[in-house]
């Protein structure tokens, strides 16, 4: 998260992976508000995974494959479309966790495979929402879930957040698709999801520091009670029994 305050490199939503494989040298070093929020909400919205074959999509450097891992799940994969977080993310996971190189608009699993799909701060990436949703809606069983999160795309939109980084002294700008809330559930709606929880959590005490440290407190203080990000639990709708009448 960070305002338009300096000129930045700007790449559009769908760049390729040279963006992020930058991004890889840095992401682990540079501390996100954002990412701390979305953590201590998310975790307790997990179902019990030790039967449950996981998919974190985006995994980037393995932030959540590691937490995810300490679960138990039944299989955990992992997929990203950078080399160069994917190479980060296997000096981190167990060795029983799998990768996969590629995008969002296959999945590389089989259909009805996934029990729960994982997808950080990926959605505003995303150029075909209508693709991702039927992905999902494809490799995770009925009954199954996933679990959205991204900045909120009001407070995004009227705060003027870009997604950024900082590498050898240049700043670094991905631009975003700032999907609203409404879209996002019809569309994966349409692919037989229903909402199960919706949160729109807000800063506070944890994620203090985060801004401290950067000399943004001043930012902190203006975000009191502002939903930062949501997220979004969509469980996949049982299929219905044929009926055996004759």
């Amino acid at each position: 998260m960070n305002r338009q305050d300096t000129a930045a490199i700007v790449y559009p939503p769908e760049a390729d992976n040279t963006v992020f494989n930058l991004w890889a040298r840095v992401y682990d070093s540079q501390s996100n508000p954002l990412l701390v929020l979305e953590e201590r909400h998310v975790i307790p919205l997990l179902p019990l995974l030790n039967s449950c074959e996981v998919l974190d999509v985006g995994c980037g450097t393995g932030r959540w494959l590691r937490k995810l891992e300490m679960l138990g799940p039944a299989s955990l994969t992992g997929m990203d479309c950078s080399t160069a977080m994917l190479k980060c993310a296997q000096e981190k996971i167990a060795a029983t966790t799998q990768l996969y190189q590629g995008d969002c608009s296959i999945l590389p699993n089989e259909d009805s495979s996934k029990t729960l799909v994982l997808a950080s701060f990926v959605i505003s990436y995303l150029g075909d929402l209508q693709v991702f949703a039927r992905e999902c809606g494809r490799v995770i069983r009925p009954g199954g879930w996933i679990l959205l999160s991204d900045m909120h795309p009001v407070t995004a939109a009227e705060r003027g957040w870009k997604r950024s980084f900082q590498i050898d002294g240049t700043k670094i700008e991905i631009a975003v698709h700032l999907w609203s809330l409404d879209e996002i559930i019809s569309t994966f709606g349409q692919h037989g999801f229903d909402v199960q929880t919706l949160l729109e959590p807000t800063f506070d005490a944890p994620e203090r520091p985060i801004f401290e440290s950067a000399g943004r407190l001043v930012d902190f203080e203006a975000l009191t009670g502002i939903p930062a990000i949501y997220i979004l639990k969509l469980q996949k709708r049982m299929t219905r029994l044929a009926s055996l009448a004759p």
